[in-house]
């Protein structure tokens, strides 16, 4: 589904070309599925994001829920596809981000394990396509 009705920042996570450590940057994502398995992101081919999942196509996507006692959602996965697009003289990538292991801890929606310090984690078993299966 489209969703730029509905706008909310995530922060993409790569790794550094160098193996050095990790880059973070704050996209907006132009598509999401509604069970969270699949992104749309957009930004220009010349970006060092681009660069780093060329290199490596592992990444993260962090949400994090600033309401109240706070909460956030991360979903690990790769880039599957980095797709150019062209409108006129501007010239732009999609990353298509496939999603494979989910972790959320939410005060605000008890979205916790029972002793509330413990995540829950949601992992993809078999295909992409596959249903999220409760693993923690």
């Amino acid at each position: 589904h489209d969703r730029t009705d509905f706008v909310h920042p995530v922060t993409l996570i790569t790794a550094d070309p160098d193996g050095f450590a990790f880059s973070a940057r704050v996209v907006v994502p132009r598509e999401i599925s509604d069970d969270l398995s699949y992104f749309r992101l957009n930004t220009r081919p010349e970006t060092r994001k681009v660069a780093e999942i060329q290199k490596d196509a592992r990444c993260s996507l962090m949400y994090w829920d600033q309401r109240g006692k706070q909460g956030w959602l991360t979903l690990k996965g790769s880039v599957t596809k980095v797709e150019s697009q062209h409108q006129g003289n501007n010239r732009s990538v999609d990353l298509h981000f496939s999603a494979q292991k989910l972790e959320v801890m939410n005060y605000n929606e008890a979205l916790r394990q029972e002793d509330g310090w413990v995540p829950i984690v949601l992992q993809r078993v078999g295909s992409p396509k596959s249903a999220w299966q409760r693993v923690m």
